[in-house]
């Protein structure tokens, strides 16, 4: 597994870390996109690290799954990277600062959801423990 980060990804990259990158584009793959053997293990190590970091801190597997995933989804409605920002500036086909400003409130409530699921872990495993 090889995490890039801002001293990674500059135009001057060490060459342990070129070596790294070729040699996981010949035998990795993007967890969750494909069902071949190199996308599978890559979901297979980032399972088994969330399972060993819940197991580490002592916290429930799907109260951890509920967190990441609103983690994620606010990810993909923030600046300066979100995603979702830019496809609906281009299917309202309006400026993205005004996008960037009509998300404040869905972020704002997410950070709200946020708050309550890690003080109140209940919040996000009653339903699941109910379908057991």
């Amino acid at each position: 597994m090889i995490y890039l980060d801002n001293a990674a990804t500059t135009l001057q990259k060490p060459p342990c870390v070129a070596e790294a990158v070729v040699s996981a584009m010949g035998t990795l793959g993007n967890s969750g996109r494909g069902a071949h053997a190199g996308s599978l293990s890559a979901g297979r190590t980032i399972y088994h690290a969330r399972e060993t970091l819940a197991a580490l801190f002592g916290w429930n597997l799907i109260w951890f799954g509920v967190i990441i995933n609103i983690l994620v989804t606010m990810a993909g409605m923030t600046p300066p990277f979100g995603v979702s920002l830019f496809v609906a500036k281009e299917l309202a086909d309006v400026p993205l600062s005004l996008v960037y400003r009509s998300s404040i409130p869905f972020v704002l409530a997410f950070f709200l959801c946020l708050g309550f699921c890690i003080a109140f872990e209940p919040l996000s495993t009653w339903l699941p423990a109910m379908m057991r």
